[in-house]
């Protein structure tokens, strides 16, 4: 069946909306748009493709076409809708270093935010894009390029943590796990059932992928949270314990001062914080 073009026009600066179109939903822009397209999945899925492959983009996915990228979109013809964010853009400068995705087809890039915790602020930031570009409002085109960037900053987010970490989802979802839910007790056990995952098979991927198990892991984002409480509240040592998962202060500070060479209230009252050591121990 030939394909029809989907007229565009090169936006100057930005136009977004939400749609959910059924099966028979597709564009086709065979020398892109001439600006950047980003297209979001909620429900259902749509598939995207060019000359060199295809692939679904299932909820929580996200694709970035760069502006003279081959475009071919539609409904995937396994769901029956196809539920999507979308907006047509020209970046300010700023935002350049936010564009580069990592590439699944070429000039097309992809994120998966299914497993990180940013999903739900990128799907609230896209809706508040399309809120405000189809708002009246004195201010709603700044508003909307305010939401645009708030998308490509969490996404971006996403993108460094994952990188940063790993490329495997069932380590990535012990790692926001613990992230998400210091203050509560945690055991390779607990932690493989999160993974689907033997205990032992958890601990070695996991030493494996981050260089360190998933205890010391646990202990490092402990310190870690430890650490910006100190600094930026007035909670008492002991609050500070408890909700970073310790319940003993003591235990605590002893391991605070193994980890960085001041015991918490040192920490809290030194004018330059030290480099922590013995991150691995």
């Amino acid at each position: 069946m030939k394909k029809a073009v989907s007229p565009h026009q090169p936006t100057d600066n930005l136009v977004a909306d939400l749609f959910d179109m059924g099966p028979d939903y597709y564009g086709f822009r065979p020398h892109g748009s001439g600006d950047w397209l980003l297209i979001a999945t909620l429900h259902g899925a749509g598939e995207i493709g060019t000359p060199d492959g295809t692939f679904t983009l299932e909820a929580g996915q996200a694709v970035l076409y760069h502006p003279n990228a081959y475009q071919y979109y539609r409904t995937s013809p396994e769901a029956s809708h196809w539920a999507l964010q979308w907006s047509h853009f020209q970046p300010h400068s700023q935002w350049l270093p936010l564009l580069n995705w990592p590439q699944a087809l070429p000039g097309v890039g992809r994120l998966d935010l299914r497993h990180g915790p940013v999903r739900q602020q990128v799907e609230t930031a896209m809706h508040d894009l399309a809120h405000w570009h189809n708002a009246a409002d004195a201010l709603a085109a700044e508003l909307a390029a305010n939401a645009l960037e708030r998308v490509l900053l969490l996404c971006a987010c996403n993108r460094q943590d994952l990188e940063s970490v790993t490329h495997d989802s069932r380590i990535t979802r012990v790692i926001y796990h613990i992230r998400e839910h210091l203050s509560e007790t945690h055991s390779v056990d607990s932690l493989a059932r999160i993974a689907s995952l033997s205990a032992s098979r958890l601990s070695h991927l996991f030493k494996e992928v981050t260089g360190i198990t998933p205890q010391q892991y646990l202990e490092q984002e402990r310190m870690r949270r430890a650490r910006n409480l100190l600094r930026h509240s007035n909670l008492r040592v002991g609050e500070i314990a408890t909700q970073v998962g310790f319940e003993n202060t003591y235990y605590f500070s002893t391991r605070f001062k193994h980890r960085h060479g001041q015991s918490p209230r040192e920490y809290r009252f030194s004018d330059v914080p030290p480099v922590g050591h013995g991150e691995h121990d």
